[in-house]
């Protein structure tokens, strides 16, 4: 019985005898050239790992291409023919990689020609293939000549032929078979390529397809320009038409086939509203035309026919905006006064208000409100930075802890969300500063924050539709400031139109 991995005619499953042999090659080797335990006869498998070191190099240092990790083979040279220990073209003995010397000869004397240094080959001839005697190995002399004095190629001693040309194929007349002469031209003065001495063909255009004149068939020049100065799109050098108009549709005067210029004005300086540059309407000799709109088409008061200003609101709209700015500019004032004065706090005001402190002070002072006032702000400045810098929960559970009789209690991360969930309920603001006095006052027991079920519903709808009292307070308060600044606003306009006299009414009003 044989074993599994052999077959009847004594090879196993990969054609290897028992003898170590291949069936196929009879040598140690199979037909791929590896043996048995799959190595080829310089111990390298078919990955390229060698036998012996277990690595892509042999024990010498060699891959299975006969390459060093250098990129050196075994001759010393690399890929581009240079040897590892000169450095040069040449081993240590001055031959290159073929096996040559700087002068370009081999061990025997040879050259790549196979030509020794006196100019004779391996056979016994020279360059020419003349032996030591004088003659080649088809009996022709030094001079080329045999007996019968002609030489190899057919020629006598006057350069003919037997037919009467010469070795340049040119009979006594100066001319070719084909009728060429010398330089290449026939009788007709064309050459083979049909053109003539100046480079012209019997057609008179040259290579470039260009006349004598310098103009293609189409009547262009190499410039793309024809006679008149006009490109094949039909514009001259300085990029008009023929017609006078540049590719934009303008003429030289810089106007269209309309008379219109690119601003849109006529060759009188009129738009087509009737407007010139300086925006005065030829008609009306004004800024407005005869319905009373600008060259942009609105009116004195800023309005277009369809009752829209310049930033798309109506007047209506802009009548609202106006009132809100103005509510804007007194609320500002009294926020200013009331807390450089200490009549709120910075908190209070960070609550009802978007504008930083330093806005403010520079509002206060472009409005000239009193010293004291302006004072006070300053005196909050300090105070307001307090409350810019945000509440970083992460850090304060990680980070901080509450000393209470004594000993250091730290908040957990639901005592936080208690407390901030206590301040957005009852619309507290969140900062840094504020954040750590409500935790710190629920630690030490100082604070409920226990929010009511009906709290949050009604406390945040309260947040979102009416304002605070003092928002309210604040709101009257600009509702009478507008009042008096109206009330003074008509009579300013009394005493220019009726005199002092007159006022004595008026003046009650503001009572």
């Amino acid at each position: 019985m044989t074993p599994k991995d052999t077959i009847e005619d004594g090879g196993d499953k990969n054609g290897f005898r028992k003898d170590g042999k291949h069936v196929s090659t009879g040598t140690e080797y199979n037909t791929a050239g590896y043996d048995k335990d799959g190595y080829d006869k310089n111990g390298f498998d078919k990955n390229g790992i060698h036998r012996d070191t277990g690595t892509k190099y042999d024990a010498e240092g060699f891959d299975v291409n006969g390459i060093d990790e250098y990129g050196f083979g075994k001759n010393g040279f690399n890929a581009d023919g240079v040897h590892k220990k000169t450095g040069t073209k040449f081993n240590p003995k001055g031959f290159d990689i073929e096996g040559y010397d700087e002068e370009g000869y081999n061990k025997k004397g040879f050259n790549r020609k196979g030509i020794d240094r006196e100019g004779y080959n391996q056979l016994g001839y020279d360059k020419d293939g003349y032996k030591r005697n004088g003659f080649n190995r088809f009996g022709i002399d030094r001079e080329g000549y045999n007996k019968a004095g002609y030489d190899r190629s057919g020629f006598d001693r006057n350069g003919r032929n037997r037919y009467g040309y010469d070795r340049e194929g040119f009979d006594e007349n100066g001319f070719s078979p084909a009728g060429y002469g010398r330089d290449g031209y026939n009788k007709e003065g064309y050459n083979r390529l049909g053109r003539d001495r100046e480079g012209y063909s019997k057609y008179g255009y040259d290579i470039a397809g260009y006349d004598r004149e310098g103009y293609d068939k189409y009547g262009f020049d190499r410039k793309g320009r024809d006679k008149e100065g006009y490109s094949r799109s039909g514009y001259d050098v300085e990029g008009y038409n023929r017609e006078g108009y540049n590719q934009y549709g303008y003429d030289r005067d810089g106007f269209n086939k309309d008379g219109i210029d690119k601003e849109g004005y006529n060759r009188e300086g009129y738009d087509a509203n009737g407007f010139n540059r300086d925006h005065v309407h030829k008609e009306t000799g004004r800024k407005f035309n005869a319905e009373g709109y600008d060259f942009e088409g609105y009116d004195v008061n800023g309005y277009n026919k369809l009752g829209i200003n310049r930033t798309g609101h109506t007047r209506e709209e802009q009548k609202e905006i106006d009132n809100m700015q103005r509510r804007n500019f007194f609320g500002l004032r009294d926020k200013a006064a009331k807390l450089g004065t200490g009549k709120m706090s910075v908190e209070e005001y960070i609550q009802c208000s978007k504008t930083g402190i330093e806005d403010l002070i520079t509002f206060a002072k472009q409005q000239k409100m009193e010293n004291n006032i302006i004072r006070g702000l300053y005196l909050k400045k300090k105070e307001f930075e307090q409350y810019k810098k945000p509440f970083d929960k992460e850090f304060y559970i990680s980070n901080v802890e509450i000393i209470i009789n004594g000993e250091p209690v730290k908040p957990t991360e639901e005592d936080v969300n208690k407390c901030l969930a206590y301040m957005e309920a009852y619309g507290k603001f969140i900062c840094d500063k504020t954040a750590r006095a409500t935790i710190k006052a629920y630690i030490k027991g100082e604070l409920d924050v226990t929010i009511p079920e009906n709290l949050d519903a009604k406390k945040g709808k309260q947040n979102a539709e009416e304002p605070t009292k003092l928002q309210e307070v604040d709101d009257k308060q600009i509702e009478l400031k507008e009042k008096l600044s109206a009330v003074e606003r008509t009579i300013e306009q009394a005493k220019k139109s009726v005199g002092d006299k007159e006022l004595k009414s008026l003046e009650d009003v503001e009572g």
